[in-house]
């Protein structure tokens, strides 16, 4: 069975930098799936607010596909910080019999606020106005302990160390 581990957390939290620490250490064959891949245009971010919605399908379809393809483990590499945007996730991760993970970031607004003006990520073209993140970090809306139905299926949300696990209840 192969594995999804759901990042969650505002711009800036080190979700895409954890991602990276992690496939370094354990080695194994791994897609990513991201929405900001879709503004990657000839090296360059650029992205475009009238096509998020675009880019969020070809980030499902290259999700989906890496499931048909048995990858053993696949990133969802966004905010993912609503219940509605993960459970899509968690739904086709589940009707595929993948364990799925989801791993939600501490937030530190300060620390966030310092990395969304670092040099890294302004030459990118990859800043977000303060009050985008604010709306983010209101909205994160993860219970652990709680039951889920995901498409009729119940998904309980655990809390382990520095992960939130999602696996299906018995």
């Amino acid at each position: 069975m192969g594995k999804v581990i759901i990042v969650v957390g505002p711009p800036g939290v080190g979700k895409s930098y954890w991602i990276k620490e992690y496939t370094q250490k354990y080695k194994i064959p791994y897609v990513i799936c991201s929405a900001d891949n879709y503004f990657e245009k000839e090296g360059k971010y650029q992205y475009k607010a009238s096509e998020i919605g675009l880019a969020h399908n070809s980030c499902f379809e290259k999700f989906v596909n890496a499931l048909r393809n048995d990858t053993p483990l696949i990133f969802i590499d966004n905010t993912n910080i609503v219940k509605d945007h993960r459970a899509k996730y968690v739904n086709k991760a589940l009707e595929y019999d993948y364990e799925v993970e989801i791993k939600v970031f501490p937030i530190d607004i300060e620390r966030i606020r310092v990395q969304n003006a670092s040099d890294e990520r302004v030459n990118a073209g990859k800043t977000i106005p303060n009050s985008v993140i604010d709306r983010m970090v209101s909205k994160l809306d993860i219970e652990p302990g709680m039951y889920k139905l995901v498409d009729k299926k119940p998904v309980k949300i655990l809390e382990n160390s520095s992960f939130i696990r999602s696996k299906p209840a018995l």
